[in-house]
């Protein structure tokens, strides 16, 4: 087991602690979601166009013919060119992305020509990259469940952001984001439980002599239960010796403050 071949490690902390289900958490943020978006449709709403370099050796005829079929095959694409090109470029979220390649035969003036008929979004978790101790890539698999099935890279396409922080796994835009999205996760949070104690007050019960219950009578167990439920009761109904009463904050302006 010590020395079979280990898949390599995403140099990204974060990603290795929590998983890479921590960005799709973030990108659920209206902020960061609303930042992103606005970022990745900056590079999808330019136009673009195929262009053969000038040392091309192709002759005019011949780059016309393949650019007239390059721009056929991105109209027979499943689903739109913009789509495909967002699914790609979900690398700015988890750092890396993987897009399948799906070929058939296209029929194109009368030709069957080989093109791609989808580029499927594949989830970034289920990928492994193996490499030697030099870095170089040996082979990737694809971990679904318990099932680990090896893949040509060559099919996928293998979109890394910031390959300066890792070639095959990248690092994420919203990396660095992470500790400001926490904070504001966890004040949120706090803030709502701050504000419902100003919604019903806080429910005191108290007991004299003469009720006779003792923290190990029955009925103290029932009046501790029905003080943690009595924001869903309607009534309730208290033994003898015992007085309930709620307490409400002096102030109540804290709802039109948190508007």
């Amino acid at each position: 087991f010590g020395r079979g071949a280990q898949a390599r490690y995403n140099p990204d902390v974060l990603a290795s602690r929590k998983g890479l289900g921590i960005y799709s958490e973030m990108m659920q943020d209206e902020q960061v979601k609303a930042v992103m978006n606005f970022r990745l449709s900056s590079i999808t709403s330019r136009g673009y166009e195929f262009k053969f370099e000038n040392d091309t050796g192709l002759s005019d005829t011949e780059q016309a013919d393949r650019i007239a079929f390059f721009d056929y095959n991105l109209c027979y694409l499943r689903g739109s060119f913009q789509d495909a090109l967002n699914a790609i470029l979900r690398g700015h979220v988890y750092g890396f992305s993987m897009t399948e390649k799906v070929y058939d035969t296209i029929l194109f003036n009368e030709r069957p020509m080989l093109g791609v008929i989808a580029l499927l979004a594949r989830d970034p978790s289920w990928f492994r990259f193996f490499t030697d101790k030099f870095g170089t890539l040996e082979s990737v698999e694809q971990w679904i469940a318990n099932e680990h099935i090896p893949i040509e890279i060559g099919k996928f396409i293998h979109y890394v952001r910031c390959p300066e922080e890792d070639r095959y796994y990248g690092q994420s835009d919203i990396r660095a984001a992470y500790r400001s999205w926490f904070i504001k996760d966890v004040t949120i949070k706090l803030y709502a439980t701050y504000l419902e104690r100003f919604a019903g007050g806080f429910a005191v019960a108290s007991l004299s002599e003469a009720s006779g219950i003792s923290s190990a009578h029955p009925e103290y167990a029932r009046l501790q239960s029905a003080l943690e439920n009595i924001r869903n009761l309607a009534s309730v109904m208290l033994p003898a010796g015992v007085t309930l009463d709620v307490v409400m904050p002096a102030a109540t302006g804290e709802y039109r403050e948190a508007l």
